[in-house]
């Protein structure tokens, strides 16, 4: 059962989207979920196999908020909620661990059988975007190109080498191919385009930009819930000065035709450089 309160969020991953569900759950009558799934469950299923899991997975979750106050969830390793999903720079590997795990977290404010209920996931919906769509009402968080490309750089992750984890290769189609090609930035570049190309088919009113979040979060939080809130944060600028160089030039001599530019001009990617090269250079004065 479908209910007209049920909505998908879908982002790159660092792009900001745990931050999002968690300033979604602060609202009144919300609940939003972080990657609700086992990802050992995803790993067998096909993408219309899945699209039919997130519907069956929207309904029990609602069914077990609401008796039991509790829900499942990806959350901070040892807590009973939601928390960035990577920790502090390792001094040993020069890079953030992941630190979240699968599991249930507690539900504790009142709510009406129709609350608002947000799920939330990187890759896998993005994968079946176009499926999901044509169910529920489907948001994109998206943020800077560059942003993101170094943010992949500083985590141990699959994205940190352009690559696909395994329990999401049967939902991105031909994407493993695209990304057979030598250089590693280069692969991080087609990973991130892939992202934003599927994101052309979501509607612009549903598509929400990080940095519009942080300075104007109320109205966008509006557009997702109906609802305000106001409080927020900043990103920090990561990665090493070359990469980020490194980075930059790569993305601003990509085609016009590449649908990064469908949701971030030149112009922005370069404010985003001049932004991140000053805050490096300030670290690095301190």
């Amino acid at each position: 059962m479908t209910f007209s309160n049920d909505r998908i969020l879908v982002a790159p991953a660092r792009s900001g989207s745990t931050w999002l569900c968690m300033l979604l759950n602060e609202l009144d009558n919300v609940v939003a979920l972080d990657e609700p799934f086992a990802r050992e469950a995803l790993a067998e299923m096909d993408p219309a196999g899945f699209a039919e899991f997130v519907g069956k997975t929207l309904e029990d979750e609602r069914r077990m908020i609401l008796e039991s106050a509790k829900a499942h969830s990806t959350k901070a390793i040892g807590d009973r909620g939601l928390g960035n999903h990577y920790g502090e720079v390792s001094h040993k590997t020069g890079l953030r661990a992941r630190q979240v795990e699968f599991g249930t977290i507690d539900i504790s404010k009142t709510l009406s059988p129709d609350f608002t209920l947000v799920i939330k996931h990187t890759i896998p919906f993005t994968g079946i975007i176009d499926r999901l769509i044509l169910r529920y009402p489907t948001y994109v968080l998206v943020r800077n190109p560059l942003a993101i490309l170094i943010s992949w750089n500083s985590i141990e992750a699959a994205y940190r080498d352009g690559r696909i984890q395994d329990y999401a290769l049967n939902l991105t189609g031909d994407l493993a191919e695209r990304l057979d090609v030598p250089d590693r930035f280069e692969r991080q570049l087609r990973l991130l385009e892939w992202h934003f190309e599927n994101y052309l088919s979501v509607s612009p009113q549903h598509v929400v930009r990080y940095e519009d979040l942080t300075t104007s979060r109320a109205d966008h939080l509006h557009v997702i819930t109906g609802q305000h809130r106001v409080d927020g944060t900043a990103g920090k600028a990561a990665g090493s000065r070359d990469d980020v160089d490194h980075l930059f030039h790569m993305l601003v001599a990509r085609g016009d035709s590449s649908p990064i530019f469908a949701f971030y001009d030149r112009d922005a990617i370069e404010a985003m450089h001049a932004s991140m090269t000053r805050r490096m250079e300030l670290a690095i004065g301190a």
